[in-house]
């Protein structure tokens, strides 16, 4: 279980730390500060995406993990 909590930090920290990065280069390349805003809000929206798809694919095995023990009793 503390194995997935990571797994479900990095889904989430990731793709915003990377979208404030390339924004952040794209913002030293055009003196622009526009750039930096919208990396982080294009990394929040990657972030919510892969989050619905974690709980997702966490909640079929979680139905599966249950269909085996109503099998097994």
């Amino acid at each position: 279980m503390f194995g997935k909590m990571i797994d479900l930090a990095f889904e989430i920290v990731l793709p915003i730390a990377f979208g404030i990065i390339i924004g952040y280069i794209l913002k030293n390349a055009y003196s622009n500060n526009c750039f930096v805003l919208i990396g982080f809000f294009i990394g929040i929206v990657i972030a919510a995406f892969r989050f619905y798809r974690f709980m997702k694919k966490h909640q079929t095995q979680l139905k599966s993990k249950k269909a085996k023990k109503k099998v097994l009793i």
